[in-house]
């Protein structure tokens, strides 16, 4: 009888322990998917059929045409003020599409177009300094052709034979240090925004519309001649690692962002981007820094990437971020009923200048299947589908043996700042990526090599969706 006693209360706490928390891991609907953005996607794939199926010679007059439009105006651009509703930022907004699709059929072009849509996105931030960003309109029409520019850059790319590229600017006439790496020239001061790697197969950010979102934010600092970034790692914490080391194992893709010298605040405190990368070295120094997987300002030693930065410059007042958000541009919240909307990418903030960017067209490639596929997860799952209450007790002692080995200092199978059940949602969605990312593979495989040219964003998305719906059509 105690036995049974004992068996008994151990099925009822096993019961309590396996009654999930209502809210939904991944709170995302096929409305938040698309924005204005959307549009472009069509565009360009008309005019990459288009310009396939004329020949070379022609695909060569048809690019220096539209290339010569496109350096008119910016020409004209750089000789008088534009407005927002200007006819010239649609025209340039036109030429740009239709390089992207020759850009990456004439052979050789692809670092000339990315000069042209680096000096497009240059003028396009000193430009909007007389916008009114924080109104709808004015900020609406700046991030979409932000978002635009380069999604023709990373299209054309993606398209071309090339296996990667870079470009930066050279670094301001300032006191600040600076040093090449890579063929990158980072200023002490700069922001760099990147994707991880080794976080490939786990998409915590969904931007349908902008498959190649950047994920982290890091800080470059150089001294004594050695530069290092600083960043948050969702598993580390807050660290410095050289930029070599940086850019050899850790990011294939990233850009650079500068401070504007002709900012108040810069004006009033030049050493300002210097200062604020010294403090935020040796703040990854204390080592009492953890990721914040629930993306709130409310724990201090709990940062994600734009708090990370935003509250070192704050104390300088100056504030990073856009005012607006473009509605395609969601950071998953974890655990959360509610989409977070913080002010992160910052290469739409006018107050910074994208001055380098260095891409590796494979990763690029695998950025965008992987973000098609998570998609079709997302988008097409159950309530509660990444939750299992039969497993979720052993989550949750998982959890509990975690939180007392962080308690001595040593790191336990679930990270500090996310819960049993987010845990187990985000290793279902892993494997289900996992699962979808081979299977589109595959079907893209199919597909590349019948056409004899690689897929397009859209063409992976539209393949996601059907093997998503060949697989409820089978149950």
């Amino acid at each position: 009888m105690k036995l049974f006693y004992k068996i008994a209360i151990a099925i009822i706490i096993y019961g309590l322990m396996a009654i999930p928390d209502p809210k939904e891991p991944f709170p995302i609907k096929e409305s938040d998917g698309y924005s204005a953005t959307s549009a472009w996607w069509g565009i360009y794939a008309q005019n990459l059929v288009k310009y396939r199926i004329i020949n070379s010679a022609a695909r060569s007059y048809y690019y220096d045409l539209h290339r010569t439009y496109l350096n008119n105006y910016l020409d004209e651009m750089e000789l008088e003020l534009t407005e927002p509703d200007s006819p010239i930022l649609d025209s340039i907004s036109y030429q740009i599409n239709k390089l992207s699709a020759l850009a990456s059929l004439v052979p050789n072009k692809i670092n000339e177009f990315e000069l042209d849509i680096s000096r497009w996105r240059k003028l396009l931030k000193y430009q909007s300094r007389f916008w009114n960003t924080s109104a709808k309109t004015d900020g609406n029409r700046l991030y979409q052709l932000l978002v635009e520019s380069r999604l023709a850059f990373e299209s054309a790319l993606v398209q071309s034979n090339s296996v990667s590229v870079s470009w930066s600017m050279p670094t301001s006439e300032s006191e600040f240090p600076s040093i090449e790496t890579k063929n990158i020239l980072f200023q002490s001061g700069d922001i760099v925004a990147f994707n991880l790697a080794k976080e490939n197969g786990l998409c915590l950010s969904f931007r349908r519309d902008m498959p190649n979102a950047y994920d982290h934010l890091g800080s470059v600092y150089i001294t004594d001649g050695k530069g290092y970034l600083t960043y948050i790692d969702k598993y580390l914490g807050l660290q410095s690692v050289t930029l070599e080391t940086f850019l050899d194992n850790y990011a294939p893709n990233g850009m650079v962002l500068r401070i504007r010298a002709d900012l108040p605040e810069v004006i009033d405190k030049p050493q300002l981007p210097v200062l604020a990368a010294d403090a935020l070295y040796k703040m990854s120094e204390s080592g009492k820094y953890k990721y914040d997987y629930q993306l709130d300002l409310d724990t201090w030693n709990y940062l994600y990437d734009w708090e990370m930065l935003n509250d070192v410059y704050k104390q300088y007042n100056l504030k990073l971020g856009t005012e607006k958000k473009l509605s395609n541009t969601l950071t998953i919240r974890i655990g959360s009923d509610k989409l977070i909307k913080e002010p992160y990418e910052l290469e739409y903030d006018p107050k910074l200048l994208i001055v380098g960017e260095w891409y590796n067209t494979k990763t690029l490639y695998d950025k965008r299947i992987l973000t098609a596929a998570t998609s079709s997860i997302i988008l097409s799952a159950k309530k509660m589908e990444f939750v299992n209450p039969l497993l979720l007790p052993l989550y949750r002692l998982e959890k509990a043996y975690s939180m007392i080995l962080n308690q001595f200092g040593f790191k336990g199978p679930i990270p500090q700042g996310i819960s049993a059940q987010n845990q187990m949602a985000l290793n279902a969605l892993h494997k289900k990526q996992k699962q979808t990312v081979k299977e589109l593979n595959n079907e893209l495989a199919k597909f590349e090599k019948e056409q004899k040219h690689k897929a397009t964003y859209l063409k992976m998305l539209q393949s996601a969706k059907e093997i998503k719906r060949s697989k409820v059509a089978d149950l």
